[in-house]
């Protein structure tokens, strides 16, 4: 602790942490488990992006009917 003091503090100071990088390896691990393994790399990266990446996605749940019909 004390060879490595003056990081500890620079990272204190300036709010340096690995949380997201470690919450988005969680995440991904979590997609590949849900996944029960995917058959191709493209597969898995494909739903990383569609579950990390912030697009979402409106599915066409409900009709609208014309007006007078």
């Amino acid at each position: 602790m004390r060879a490595n003091r003056d990081r500890i503090l620079a990272a204190v100071e300036l709010g340096l942490s690995n949380s997201k990088l470690e919450g988005l390896n969680s995440k991904i691990r979590l997609i590949n488990h849900r996944g029960y393994g995917h058959h191709r790399a493209t597969a898995l990266i494909a739903m990383i992006y569609l579950c990390c990446g912030g697009i979402t996605v409106e599915l066409p749940t409900e009709r609208v009917l014309p007006v007078g019909k």
